[in-house]
């Protein structure tokens, strides 16, 4: 157990090393990532729209380059790509199957 006089050096300590509370700090600071110790209050609704607006981003990317998608020369290898790309089986035919058209 720790005495009395090591308790009373230790918080000494903590308040010189910066283990204190909050200083003052000046109000007309702006910064972008929030200035010191933010915590907004709806961070997790904003992380969770972040996410969403992100994801909704990379889906339609995903759409538009799956159907824009063309290899003028058939790889060597199968590519994961080839499986839901539109112009697969007219670029590469040794996938099989027939062209739709």
């Amino acid at each position: 157990p720790w005495s009395v006089v090591q308790t009373m050096a230790f918080r000494q300590t903590l308040a010189r090393l910066g283990g204190g509370g909050h200083f003052h700090y000046p109000q007309h600071v702006w910064t972008p990532a929030g200035g010191w110790w933010p915590s907004p209050a709806n961070w997790k609704r904003n992380t969770a729209v972040a996410i969403a607006g992100i994801g909704a981003v990379q889906f339609c990317l995903s759409i538009y380059s799956s159907a824009n998608e063309r290899r003028p020369m058939a790889p060597k290898n199968y590519i994961p790509s080839q499986g839901w790309c539109k112009y697969a089986k007219e670029d590469d035919p040794t996938l099989g199957g027939t062209v739709d058209e």
